[in-house]
This record gives C-alpha cells, structure tokens and sequence, in this order.
C-alpha cells in the first residue's frame, strides 16, 4: 500500500514502523514513520478510527506530517524501546510518556513543518 509523496508526488510513499497508542476520544489511534521511496522524504503520520454509533457511522483520519530530524529521531528510538507497539495498554515508557505528550497531535508536541493528507493511489 503506498500513499502519495507531498514532496515528489510519486505514489511511493510507504508506511514503515507503527505503534498503537491508547486512544482519547477515537477507538484507534496509530502513530507511524513513513518514507518515500522515490525520492526518499521522511515524515510520520497518525491514523485515527472511530466506530462509535451506527454501523454505517464508522469514520477515519489519517494525517502526515513532516517534521524536524530531532522528532522524527524521537519517534524512531521510542517504536526501538517497545517491547509490544501492536498493544496500546502496553505498560513500557515509550507509550507511558507518549500519552502524556499527546504524540497523537504532533502540533502540540513536535516542530511540525507541513502537513499532508495520507492520499492512496487510485
């Protein structure tokens, strides 16, 4: 599954590493890296669902964001620290100190140089 780059425009942009982090108001929350492989952009994106309501009421967000090589660097050490990222109620210190600093909205929490919608090819 490849996403549409925002710097080439390539469809070639590819979702790397993922964790699960425990949700505040969706059901899903997943933060994840991604990389172009086209002209080789780094970013992350966060992926939102929510099936509250109707069974025809299910929605998603999924969102990319460029941001500085310290988050990014942040990003990757702490996916390296957990024992478990597929389980949001892990106990480790990266999902311990990442609810805390609400990585599920990187403008609070990281230098946010763009965002971009995580577009999937035609």
């Amino acid at each position: 599954m490849a996403f549409k780059c925002p710097a080439c425009e390539a469809y070639s942009l590819k979702i790397e590493q993922s964790m699960e982090l425990s949700p505040d108001d969706v059901d899903e929350t997943t933060i994840q890296t991604v990389k172009c492989e086209n002209c080789g952009f780094r970013g992350i994106a966060v992926y939102e669902e929510s099936r509250r309501g109707s069974m025809s009421s299910d929605s998603f967000r999924h969102l990319g964001y460029e941001v500085s090589d310290e988050d990014l660097q942040f990003v990757a050490n702490g996916f390296r620290l957990c024992p478990n990222r597929r389980n949001k109620d892990c106990q480790c210190e990266t999902h311990l100190s990442w609810s805390k600093r609400h990585l599920d909205v990187p403008e609070r929490s990281m230098t946010v140089k763009r965002r971009f919608r995580m577009e999937l090819a035609d």
